[in-house]
């Protein structure tokens, strides 16, 4: 089935990429959030713990909340590519990498009715 883009754009009040960034580890979640890579985002914990500092430019950019779509920004060699991933559970207010979109529904409901189609 087709969705025709008219209607597909009412479920969402918009879409980003933020921008490239460099970076500033931190030791713990004392001194910012939890990061994910874009392959980190469709396990279900992270390879690796590591923190981002909430001085990193455009902060809120990064975070992802509930609710929202997401899905890789460029082509993955485990095809993840293109799969679209709901942001629920362990990934709510955590820092994503720059290499994943980020759709931003009206609603929650919105959000879980785009993931799939």
């Amino acid at each position: 089935m087709v969705i025709p883009s008219h209607i597909f754009l009412t479920w969402l009040r918009g879409y980003f990429k933020p921008p490239m960034f460099k970076r500033l580890w931190v030791a713990d979640s004392t001194y910012g959030p939890q990061f994910v890579s874009g392959n980190d985002a469709y396990r279900f914990e992270a390879e690796e713990l590591r923190y981002v500092s909430v001085k990193t430019p455009h902060f809120d950019e990064f975070i992802l909340k509930r609710g929202w779509v997401v899905f890789q920004a460029a082509g993955q060699i485990y095809g993840l590519f293109g799969q679209p991933l709901l942001v629920v559970g362990w990934l709510e207010n955590l820092f994503c990498a720059d290499d994943v979109y980020r759709l931003v529904p009206h609603n929650e409901l919105d959000g879980a009715f785009c993931s799939h189609f």
